[in-house]
């Protein structure tokens, strides 16, 4: 979400709009989403009503909510946020699926945010470290795939830096 997630998001929707993305249709969705709980099923609706698919929102980092998005701020934004995100997603026919990612050190705060907790105690999947060749794989099978190799050792000397620290 960065420190504007409203905007983070307006960039992304944008793509689907008629013609693309625009500076103007950037700053139009993001003030409709800082000012609408249904900001983002509205612009998705009227954006796939000629051509209806799948929609995957994937936010990375949501715990960016907190801590980037200013002082006696994130309170009030997170929740905003996060009503645009349940609202999307609350039909289950929606072909709007959202997955998030947060640090377990941060979900206390999420929960404390209105409306987040509601949409994460039932839709939440935890994943612990990887660690051994779980944590290997992660690191060399995306190389792989397009071609990249690593230096003698140092697929090893990564392994054996951050096999044990949390968040691995």
């Amino acid at each position: 979400p960065g420190s504007d997630p409203f905007r983070s998001l307006a960039e992304q929707v944008a793509q689907l709009a008629p013609g693309g993305s625009t500076l103007q249709t950037v700053d139009e969705l993001t003030a409709r989403f800082a000012g609408r709980d249904d900001g983002l099923s509205s612009a998705l609706g009227a954006y796939m009503a000629q051509d209806p698919g799948a929609v995957l929102i994937v936010v990375d980092q949501f715990e960016e909510l907190f801590t980037q998005t200013g002082v006696g701020q994130w309170r009030q934004i997170a929740a905003r946020f996060a009503a645009n995100l349940a609202h999307a997603a609350a039909d289950p026919a929606s072909p709007v699926k959202i997955v998030l990612t947060l640090r377990a050190d941060f979900v206390a705060t999420a929960l404390s945010v209105d409306g987040l907790a509601q949409l994460l105690q039932d839709n939440q999947l935890l994943l612990g470290s990887l660690t051994g060749d779980k944590l290997r794989d992660a690191i060399v099978q995306p190389a792989e795939k397009v071609g990249a190799f690593f230096e003698k050792g140092l697929v090893d000397t990564i392994v054996d830096d951050v096999d044990t620290e949390p968040g691995a």
